[in-house]
């Protein structure tokens, strides 16, 4: 049985237990994972795209260098990255990156 949380308020509702995401970033090399997402990995590419898009790894925070990682992931099938640019789309966010790559 599930326990019971509380929302705020006094009544009691579920709140559904987040998956852990398997292709994030766990501390690669850059430029090894450069070399794999060119070679055709999406895993690579969406991990290239997580570390410009929050900074990781040394690398500059850059929405740009994201999206192209993101667009190169989604176009090899990636279905976790086409939902995020969809997200991105829909809320304005980086549009100008997504529009760039032509995620538009």
């Amino acid at each position: 049985m599930t326990p019971k949380l509380f929302c705020g308020g006094k009544r009691p509702c579920r709140r559904a237990q987040r998956q852990a995401d398997p292709d994030t970033y766990r501390g690669e090399n850059p430029a090894e994972l450069e070399a794999a997402a060119h070679g055709g990995d999406p895993a690579a590419a969406y991990k290239l795209g997580m570390v410009n898009h929050y900074g990781l790894a040394g690398q500059p925070h850059s929405y740009p260098r994201a999206a192209r990682y993101f667009a190169l992931a989604a176009d090899h099938g990636h279905a976790w990255v086409q939902y995020r640019l969809g997200r991105w789309r829909c809320r304005g966010r980086a549009c100008r990156a997504i529009r760039a790559v032509g995620w538009n």
